[in-house]
């Protein structure tokens, strides 16, 4: 038995890669047609509100994987990704996740807790650092291990 703990929707940051994470379907939104920019090709896209004790979040789903999953049902999602999209947190397949149904039971969701309606301005990398455009300070160019500011000249 595994001693590590579960992982819950609210433990969820931005870019997280090979997550494995169990949730409830609350509710699949409108499925949408899009066209692919690359190639022109056709897909549908569909939001689905999943949830878990935590709060709820908005999961991705693409073409074939809509018809997957059931409102109501336990899925258990291994090898998923989160993003930001307008600046709101999601979560999805990504290429390599996949979606399994699952026999645990998630008896209360948290549903006043929206996890996908919080905005997030920046995000923190691996080591710590800042990955989005900070405003309050000057823009920084590195190069080659130089570190470049911006220095504002008064023009007198």
């Amino acid at each position: 038995m595994s001693t590590r703990q579960k992982l819950k929707l609210a433990n969820l940051r931005p870019s997280q890669r090979g997550i494995t994470i169990e949730f409830k379907v609350m509710k699949t939104e409108a499925v949408r047609k899009v066209r692919s920019r690359n190639d022109g090709s056709s897909h549908q896209v569909a939001d689905v509100l999943v949830g878990d004790e935590t709060g709820v979040m908005f999961l991705t789903l693409w073409d074939d994987a809509i018809t997957q999953v059931v409102d109501g049902n336990v899925f258990r999602l291994v090898g998923g990704q989160t993003s930001l999209f307008q600046g709101r947190l999601q979560l999805s397949l990504g290429r390599n996740g996949k979606l399994q149904s699952s026999t645990t039971t998630i008896p209360e969701v948290k549903t006043e807790r929206n996890l996908s309606s919080q905005s997030h301005s920046s995000s923190k990398d691996s080591k710590g650092r800042t990955t989005q455009t900070d405003r309050t300070r000057p823009p920084v160019r590195r190069t080659r291990g130089f570190k470049w500011t911006r220095i504002e000249r008064n023009s007198d």
